[in-house]
């Protein structure tokens, strides 16, 4: 079953993965023997087909242009599902590759799920989008995709900033190569002195005191927590 599913893999994001594996659906006319022999939940996938048909007609009644990004147009998906899920982002620890914190709660210390496309990669992404937190005893970024530090800055519309667009190219060196292009701090400071705020007043994010990661907790059941 494992490598049934690892076929559809797209490692830089979950959300492309889930298209993947819908549009293989498409190509096979929907047959509920093709999704059953892949393993995959025939409801949820006529469900999301479903959901499709009514955002093109959404957009025909809009006069928009129905236009494919291609296979080449992935990064143009990766930015959309960006502008949804800016402020749910997170930005890997600088001492630890497989951390993640929160930008806008940077003391909680995640992990990629180890069910995510993204979690196979030899290299994590410097920051990821995700859809929820799942917390048993580690908290864990569920349904991930790896982003650009400019399309978070773009995005969030001033609640992330930065004094200077320029990468600290010294720093980089340092780090480990990934996909999602080279690496470079968001706002200055995040993780030790997070000046990621929300703004107090237009074009002036308020600054925020440092947070140091929080001790760790006992062992939880599994659920579901609130995003931050």
């Amino acid at each position: 079953r494992g490598s049934t599913t690892v076929r559809f893999y797209v490692n830089e994001s979950d959300h492309l993965t889930l298209l993947n594996v819908m549009t293989h659906f498409l190509e096979n006319g929907k047959s509920r023997q093709w999704a059953k022999d892949h393993f995959l939940h025939v409801p949820t996938l006529l469900r999301a087909c479903e959901v499709q048909q009514q955002l093109l007609e959404r957009m025909r009644l809009l006069g928009l242009p129905t236009l494919s990004c291609g296979p080449k147009g992935m990064d143009r998906v990766r930015q959309c599902v960006t502008s949804g899920f800016c402020l749910q982002s997170a930005q890997r620890s600088s001492s630890n590759w497989s951390e993640y914190r929160p930008l806008l709660n940077s003391g909680v210390v995640c992990y990629v799920h180890p069910s995510s496309a993204v979690y196979v990669r030899s290299e994590m992404p410097l920051y990821v989008v995700y859809h929820d937190l799942l917390l048993t005893t580690r908290e864990y970024l569920v349904v991930v995709t790896a982003v650009e530090r400019d399309w978070l800055i773009e995005a969030s519309r001033g609640v992330f900033c930065t004094k200077s667009l320029t990468r600290d190219t010294k720093k980089a060196s340092n780090a480990p190569p990934t996909s999602c292009g080279p690496h470079a701090t968001l706002p200055a400071g995040v993780g030790n002195t997070a000046s990621v705020g929300r703004s107090t007043q237009l074009g002036k994010p308020r600054q925020l005191p440092s947070v140091t990661a929080q001790p760790k907790g006992t062992m939880l059941p599994s659920k579901r927590r609130h995003n931050i």
